[in-house]
């Protein structure tokens, strides 16, 4: 009945104590990755501002001191915002009226055709 007891007794606790050790490492090298890209997400987020402070120096020098009424030097993000929509919607028209255009062209051009050949 108890043949072989102890040595499975022995094998279990030596099972648990390897299963204990590799938690233990497993927890620590998620823990090391978790800390590296939380590090690189805080690099790209850096990154990130600064290009977007280089745009807004940028921009500021050369647009923003002609068409905005605050002090030089002085821009903000929802002013940057605004005045980028405004070309967006300034492109999204002239893309409009030029399609525009081009139908009128073509119908004119297919009336043209149809009158020569009668």
């Amino acid at each position: 009945c108890f043949r072989g007891y102890r040595d499975f007794l022995k094998f279990v606790i030596m099972q648990y104590f390897a299963i204990k050790i590799q938690a233990c490492i497993r927890g620590y090298q998620a823990r090391c990755r978790l800390k590296r890209l939380k590090q690189e997400d805080r690099d790209k987020k850096n990154k990130k501002s600064k290009r977007l402070n280089d745009a807004l120096s940028r921009f500021s020098s050369s647009n923003v001191k002609k068409n905005h009424p605050r002090a030089d030097g002085d821009v903000s993000l929802s002013s940057l915002s605004l005045s980028i929509r405004r070309e967006q919607r300034e492109k999204n028209a002239a893309l409009v009226i030029e399609r525009f255009f081009i139908k009128i062209r073509a119908e004119i051009e297919f009336e043209i055709t149809r009158l020569e050949q009668k």
